[in-house]
């Protein structure tokens, strides 16, 4: 006689239970950025009173207008983090007319009229929910984000904050162009148009669009502009910066892995500097506290990430919602007064697209070609409105910086080795060094030779002549 057992039953794992732990690597990345900006003298009440901000006027409305316009499910950590930056976007496109007609406050408006819509429309309400189909992070992959976030907040925390104290004397020489970012934000908070702050009477034609975020956040939380721009400020941008690197190499590779390995790469691994005992001429890429003393650079970069995701999107699945125009439209409307730097190298990188497209398939990229469109107009809108035809934030200049090293070496001053002039064969080392250093930064190109494809990695790709010289 044969005995059948019946088979264990294994108590499944409730999904409430399971959502919290998946809320455990959140909330790890926000007891590191606690504790960083406790040892930096913040306050618990300012650290929450900003928490709320970020979370109720950015994130949040944020995320369900980037929920309702991408249309790609993701996961949820990528849905928050574009939402995020997109959130930032909004905040800023809406205070500036709001700050210009004297109502601040007004700017509000925008995130309120969002969760009404959101609340009332039966289209929109569904948005409130992650989306069917939605792509669920591996809780490794969420774990090493939040590692990897923190560890960049609290090492800024140990290079960055000692020397910059919210009180005297540790604010008393702060790092060279903070006091006049602290200027410039103190200038947009009380008026527009906003005037440089070292030429009475020059208005402020340059990359100022941070500066608009810091304003409004002081506006509605109170907190002085101080705080957040030596401490609080940067934290979100950082973690949803970190993130969408994360997602975008997942998005371009189809692996999870790949998108902890260029997190990695972007935090621990320098660019080669063949100059590197001269100093002066070519700085070190190892910056760690850079998020705190170039807040344009960080403004510019985080809504610079959500637009290529987009784009990406656009380029390898040109169908589908047209809500992505749209994200496109206004990232790239902020990024024009954010950082307009990372607009040539969008630029470029779907004019590339464009180029293959038409050279491997003999037909015009349709998506590509409206992009590089939308591109051209948002340059000469960041040149002639942003600017004022001035060059200080913009300008078309090839091999500017190659030009400038003669006349830096004519001048006696740019050697890049004592007695070069005497013994040719050291500037050979030197373009020996030069040509490694390139090899080691393209090397990874050669790999796609293998399975050449145009497809969505192209648009990565494109930016990177662009940035030569």
């Amino acid at each position: 006689m044969v005995q059948v057992c019946a088979p264990e039953v294994v108590p499944a794992v409730p999904a409430r239970r399971t959502g919290a732990l998946r809320l455990l690597p959140a909330l790890f990345a926000a007891s590191l950025a606690v504790t960083a900006l406790a040892s930096g003298g913040v306050p618990l009440s300012d650290m929450g009173v900003f928490g709320a901000y970020v979370l109720l006027g950015l994130t949040v409305p944020g995320t369900l207008w980037w929920r309702a316009l991408s249309g790609t499910p993701r996961s949820l950590a990528a849905d928050v983090a574009a939402g995020t930056a997109l959130g930032y976007a909004l905040e800023v496109l809406t205070y500036i007319p709001a700050r210009w007609l004297d109502v601040p406050y007004a700017y509000l408006a925008w995130a309120g009229a969002t969760y009404l819509l959101f609340c009332t429309v039966p289209a929109l309400r569904r948005h409130q929910a992650a989306r069917g189909g939605t792509v669920r992070a591996p809780l490794g992959w969420s774990w090493a984000m939040a590692g990897l976030a923190g560890f960049s907040i609290l090492y800024s925390a140990v290079t960055f904050f000692p020397g910059h104290g919210l009180t005297w004397p540790g604010n008393g020489a702060p790092y060279i162009d903070l006091p006049y970012h602290l200027a410039m934000a103190g200038d947009v908070k009380h008026h527009l148009p906003a005037m440089f702050a070292n030429v009475a009477g020059e208005a402020l034609h340059d990359h100022w669009y941070v500066y608009a975020d810091l304003a409004a956040t002081s506006w509605t939380t109170g907190l002085e502009l101080q705080t957040l721009l030596y401490r609080l400020s940067p934290v979100p941008m950082i973690a949803a910066f970190t993130v969408l690197v994360g997602v975008l190499a997942h998005r371009l590779t189809g692996r999870w892995g790949a998108g902890v390995a260029s997190v990695a790469v972007m935090f621990f691994v320098v660019a080669p500097d063949p100059y590197g005992w001269k100093g002066g001429i070519v700085s070190s890429a190892g910056e760690a506290a850079l998020p705190w003393v170039s807040p344009t650079q960080t403004f510019g970069a985080l809504l610079f990430a959500p637009l290529v995701l987009v784009l990406a999107d656009l380029v390898r699945h040109p169908g589908g919602r047209h809500g992505r125009w749209a994200l496109v439209a206004v990232l790239m409307l902020a990024e024009a007064g954010a950082k307009a730097t990372f607009l040539p190298l969008t630029l470029a990188g779907v004019t590339f697209v464009l180029v293959l497209h038409l050279i491997v398939h003999r037909e015009v990229h349709r998506a590509a070609a409206w992009l590089t469109g939308l591109g051209l107009a948002l340059v000469a809108f960041a040149q002639i409105v942003v600017f004022h035809g001035e060059d200080k934030g913009l300008r078309f200049a090839p091999l500017h910086f190659m030009r400038w090293h003669e006349a830096y070496r004519v001048s006696g001053a740019g050697l890049l080795l004592p007695g070069q002039e005497e013994a040719p064969v050291l500037v050979l080392l030197v373009v020996a060094i030069h040509v490694v250093s390139w090899a080691a930064l393209w090397g990874g190109a050669a790999c796609a030779l293998r399975r050449w494809r145009p497809d969505r990695a192209e648009m990565v790709r494109g930016p990177d002549p662009a940035r030569a010289g």
